[in-house]
Order: C-alpha cells, then structure tokens, then sequence
C-alpha cells in the first residue's frame, strides 16, 4: 500500500506540471514599460522537479534568454517580467530584515537607546561585517530608490498634464473620437505602470525605514538611529502626486460619456427615415395585395402619396414633400381614342 506521503508528492506533482504546461507558450511583457519580451519556450527545473526559471524566446530575432521564475508574476495577460532593481532590493532588504534574529541582543541595546550610531558602526565593523555590509548596501538603495520616486513622481505629473490637454482638446473639436479613445487608452496604461513603480518604491523605502540598523541620513551625519517608521511625506519630496493620477479618470469618464449621449442622438436620428421607409414599403405592400396588415397605420398610408426620391409619405394633398422639396406633378389620364361604331356614327 502506497504512503500517504508518495499519494501527496504525486498529487502535487501533477497540479505542478499541469500549471507549468499552462505557463508555456504565454507572453511576457516587462512591467515598467509594458512592452512585450517574447514568450514562454519552457521551463527550467531543479533537481526536485521545482520550476527555477523559464527560457523566454523573442520572436522577432528567435533569441533564447533565461531567467528566474522569481523575476516573474502571473497575470491574466501572461508573465510580468518585474525590473531588476525591484527583485535586487527586495532581496537585499529580506536579508536585512532577517538580521535582528539572528543578533537579538545588539537590536534591543539599538531600539533602547543604549547604543550611539558611532558606537553600532564599530561594533558592525568588527564583530558583524556581513551587518555592515547590508547596512552600507542598504543606505545606498535608500538613495537611489529616493531618487527614481521622484522620477517617477515628476512623470506621473506629466501624464497627469497630458490627459488634461487630450480631453480639452476633445471638448474643442481639435481631435477625432477614435483617435482621442486611442490616446486615453495609452495613457492610461502609462498611468499604471507609474503607479505600480511608485507603490513599489514606497514598500521598499518603508522597510527599510522599519529596519533598527538604517540610519536616517547615514552614518556619518548627525541624525541618531531611528526606531520607528517615518511619515510617507518625510520619505518622498513629491509625495501625494501619485493620488491626484486617479483624478485623471473621472475627468476623462466625463467626456467619454459626453461623446457616447452624441452617437445615441445620432442614432435616434438616424433611426427615424429607417422607421418611415419601412413605413412606406408596408404602405405599398398593402396597396398592391390588398390586404390591411397593419391597422389603422396602414389605412391612413392609403390615403398618402410616397415621394420617389426621400421615400417619405406625405398627405394625398400635398403639392411637394415637405421632407427633400421635391414637387409632385400630377399625371393627366390618357385620351380615349373612339371606337369604330362612334367614329362611324360620327
């Protein structure tokens, strides 16, 4: 009889492989610009049967590449290839965020004031140099990640702006409705690759503000360590831009509703000579056969002409429509000529 342990590793074996199979052959696309890599070709195991990367082939020059599956996230489109600097940092701050467990005993001689930033940075730099590495490497990407939100922050704001112009534009007349759609769509997908960008970097940064060895402004400034979280605005010169992003749409929204009322009252109109020629086509038919199908409709289109030109019925006693202005003439009935018998009497 089998054990229960080898019934779960097939059971779970097989979901593993029928998920891998179902990943081959989807698009990857890069997160930060949302351009598409290539596709899935195939995946990369390990000895235990665990997928550990993917091999990504470009379709344009049939390039194989290889990466890791942690570069990777799901998504109903396919693989979100997330940027190096993202997956980097997070596992810098996951090794340094395991650090207090390790030394339990300097964290709380830092979190209770006991220890001056002088005093911690010669106790790293002898007795835990791998600390004082991460630290180091940590003060470094807190600069750079400060840096790439402002960036980011400032682009936000330039779409922001851009979206205000395209609907004014849209209001004047300037554009056309497809292609002022087209522009919106791009723009939103900006938009959310941006957003994704910032909320990335101020996860970081907020981790590592949580962290007991990161100095505020580094270790040879005047600042003391920090054991709490600062504020969001304290971390970002621009915070707040980012939210004034979800304004754009409601404004947007606006519009587009503004233009789908004008194509249903284009519609409507539109609509209406459609009505009057089936009108007239019943009306004729009803006249030719006889047959009074449409009630009393159709009894008062019996009494009514039908313009040759627009199709639209008027009174019998209309001398021109009044729809197109086409003058109606009145056909004489033909003379008879005399029979044999009057033209002999005569």
């Amino acid at each position: 009889m089998p054990s229960v342990r080898t019934i779960s590793d097939k059971i779970r074996g097989f979901i593993r492989s029928s998920w891998q199979r179902s990943t081959i052959g989807k698009e990857v696309y890069f997160e930060d610009t949302g351009e598409k890599l290539g596709i899935v070709f195939d995946a990369v195991r390990g000895r235990d049967g665990e997928v550990v990367g993917y091999n990504i082939k470009d379709e344009n020059s049939e390039a194989m590449m290889d990466f890791p599956v942690e570069r990777f996230e799901e998504n109903a489109r396919g693989l979100i290839f997330r940027p190096l600097w993202y997956t980097e940092a997070k596992e810098l701050i996951s090794q340094l965020e395991f650090q207090p467990s390790i030394i339990p005993e300097l964290t709380e001689m830092v979190l209770d004031g006991d220890m001056s930033k002088e005093s911690l940075y010669e106790v790293m730099a002898h007795s835990h140099p791998n600390l004082k590495r991460f630290v180091d490497e940590a003060i470094t990407l807190r600069e750079v990640l400060r840096i790439k939100l402002e960036a980011l922050e400032i682009s936000g704001l330039g779409l922001r702006n851009e979206v205000g112009e395209l609907a004014e534009k849209r209001l004047l007349g300037e554009n056309k409705r497809r292609d002022f759609a087209r522009a919106l769509l791009a723009l939103r997908r900006k938009t959310r690759i941006v957003n994704i960008s910032i909320k990335r970097c101020r996860e970081l940064l907020l981790r590592l503000d949580r962290s007991p060895f990161v100095p505020k402004e580094g270790l040879h400034g005047t600042t003391e360590l920090r054991g709490s979280a600062l504020p969001a605005q304290a971390m970002c010169p621009f915070y707040g831009l980012s939210e004034h992003l979800e304004s754009m749409c409601p404004f947007a929204e606006e519009v587009i509703e503004k233009e789908r009322e004008e194509v249903e009252k284009e519609e409507a109109k539109a609509e209406v000579p459609m009505k009057r020629c089936f009108a007239c086509d019943a009306t004729l038919d009803a006249e030719a056969t006889g047959c009074d199908v449409c009630g009393v409709e159709l009894a008062e289109g019996r009494e009514k002409i039908v313009c040759s030109l627009c199709g639209f019925a008027p009174p019998l006693e209309a001398k021109e429509c009044p729809q197109c202005g086409a003058r109606f003439i009145e056909e004489e009935e033909p003379k008879k000529l005399p029979s044999e018998k009057e033209k002999y009497k005569g």
